[in-house]
């Protein structure tokens, strides 16, 4: 909900059964580095693991890249290594 709130260029896609979320978010560049350092510290304090990824081209979640993420059963696919390799810099 925090993501949904305070960064305006993000987006959440909720697995069916809510066991997973992937959010797809534009932080700017000077507060990455402490958003992926401490996020996941914070939330392990509330049971949850969180696992963040710099993706660099946004445009592909824009033209439904990450729609492939998702599986015909309603799961998300987690290995998204394949994903990763097509990332532009």
């Amino acid at each position: 909900r925090a993501f949904l709130k305070f960064v305006p260029s993000t987006t959440v896609l909720v697995e069916e059964g809510a066991e997973k979320a992937f959010i797809i978010s534009r932080v700017p560049i000077e507060d990455v580095y402490d958003l992926l350092v401490n996020l996941p510290a914070n939330a392990a304090k509330y049971d949850t693991i969180v696992k963040s990824y710099r993706i660099d081209a946004y445009v592909g979640y824009l033209n439904n890249l990450y729609s492939r993420l998702l599986m015909s059963d309603g799961t998300w696919d987690e290995d998204i290594s394949g994903l990763l390799s097509q990332s532009r810099s």
